[in-house]
């Protein structure tokens, strides 16, 4: 028993003195949730900046543009 709360406190030591910076030294992010396909309750949190959510959006728009052409059957 005495082992065990020694590891942990040896543990918590540990911890504390790799701290994360303080929130100030972090970019401003942006959270938004994302849910799993096919469920309205299972997702995560997803934390980027701005500029990494624009570039994620354009990469949706152009993944879409690209299949577009495969979708559309020519009249015959």
């Amino acid at each position: 028993m005495l082992m065990f709360v020694t590891t942990m406190l040896v543990g918590l030591a540990g911890q504390q003195a790799t701290a994360p910076p303080p929130a100030a030294a972090t970019p401003n992010l942006i959270c938004k949730r994302t849910l799993d396909t096919g469920s309205n309750v299972r997702g995560k949190k997803v934390c980027l900046t701005a500029k990494q959510w624009d570039q994620v959006a354009r990469q949706g728009q152009e993944t879409g543009r690209s299949m577009l052409p495969s979708l559309v059957t020519p009249n015959q």
